[in-house]
């Protein structure tokens, strides 16, 4: 589109159906909340919007103890619930804790495994569907 030199546009991002808003690039100013762009025309200008599609994350336990799986940003306790859908380029944590008489033993398809306070703590960058298994020994 063409606009005069000076004028002020301010563009919307309107995400469709199963897809999500995630950032822009090349704005003057960014009003998140209302996900929009605002540009001065003093010359040509290039602005994007990037849409992204959600990413489910699905925590499988294996092995032949017993414990459960909670996420950092909340929504996954595995035990009872153990798939979340989480929004494009979110990181997300998970915690095993095993049960009496079990005790945790590794994560399999986890990007990165870092150690907190003795807990093996999983860490998922959610820019595509994935699945996580923690597996749990008897001791």
């Amino acid at each position: 589109q063409t606009y005069p030199s000076g004028a002020t546009v301010t563009l919307t991002a309107a995400p469709t159906t199963g897809s999500s808003f995630y950032e822009w690039t090349g704005c003057d100013s960014v009003n998140t909340a209302r996900k929009q762009c605002t540009v001065t025309m003093a010359k040509a200008r290039t602005v994007k919007a990037t849409f992204a599609k959600p990413a489910l994350l699905t925590v499988k336990k294996a092995g032949l103890g017993a414990g459960t799986v909670a996420s950092l940003p909340l929504g996954i306790f595995c035990g009872a619930d153990c798939n979340q859908i989480y929004r494009f380029n979110t990181v997300v944590y998970l915690m095993a804790a095993p049960a009496t008489g079990s005790a945790f033993g590794s994560w399999q398809n986890c990007p990165l495994v870092t150690t907190y306070a003795g807990i093996k703590v999983c860490s998922v960058l959610m820019n595509q569907d994935r699945t996580v298994t923690a597996t749990f020994v008897k001791q």
